[in-house]
């Protein structure tokens, strides 16, 4: 958490602006699959520049924001929220009819654990909505792209696999209803700038992209654009 704190401290007004976290087409497709209903209590966990907390208002949520950096959240929009950690959300049993985290996971050092916290929150038939970083299932190029991911962001924990977050969903009580693999495509050096490299990781950072491992479509895909994997997916409690 404190890896997360010190990163993400001096980063917030950044992470507001970028395109990627508001991005509206990927907003729209959470709500989609969400389908909230006016009057329902949602939860967004490490809300970052607040994009998706504000989206789940918008819909008509009574939404509350959290985050484990308290400078993301100090100029945050006017919402409920509070500083915490993913793994040790700091709510009753059975308060939320949703529960949300957009590109935040692979920043959570233990997925079970948040897994059984988010079906510890969520009413009875709450759904649970993620949208995050993940690897392919060899562990060998998922090894590369953590380390491609940690020379940019030191505070990145692993990009979870669709099989491990399946697994854990289940150990969890969680029904897995959708889950997707999927992929965003974007300007490299706007990604680039937004982390604050030093010199030497992001020297080393272009040199892996530009030797263009294969890496079942993750890095450089055309000139000045970056491809990243995603997984997407939406459980139920039950």
């Amino acid at each position: 958490m404190r890896d997360v704190q010190a990163y993400f401290g001096d980063k917030a007004h950044a992470y507001r602006r970028s395109a990627t976290h508001g991005n509206r087409d990927e907003l729209a497709r959470m709500l989609e699959w969400l389908a909230p209903r006016p009057g329902e209590r949602a939860l967004d966990v490490a809300t970052g520049g607040g994009h998706t907390a504000l989206a789940l208002a918008e819909a008509g949520c009574a939404t509350v924001a959290v985050d484990a950096t308290p400078a993301m959240i100090r100029d945050h929009p006017p919402l409920p929220r509070a500083v915490c950690d993913a793994e040790r959300l700091p709510f009753r049993r059975s308060s939320f009819d949703v529960v949300a985290s957009r590109i935040a996971p692979h920043h959570f050092p233990d997925l079970m654990l948040f897994a059984q916290e988010a079906a510890r929150v969520l009413r009875p038939q709450g759904r649970l909505y993620v949208f995050d970083l993940t690897t392919p299932a060899d562990p060998a190029q998922a090894r590369v792209i953590d380390h491609v991911e940690r020379l940019r962001d030191p505070s990145h924990g692993h990009s979870w696999s669709p099989e491990e977050w399946r697994a854990a969903l289940d150990k969890a009580g969680l029904v897995v209803e959708r889950l997707v693999g999927t992929s965003s495509t974007f300007e490299l050096e706007l990604w680039i700038a937004r982390a604050r490299m030093p010199a030497e990781r992001e020297a080393e950072l272009r040199r892996i992209l530009g030797a263009r491992p294969d890496l079942s479509g993750y890095g450089l895909v055309d000139e000045g654009k970056m491809r990243v994997l995603r997984v997407e997916l939406l459980a139920r409690a039950g």
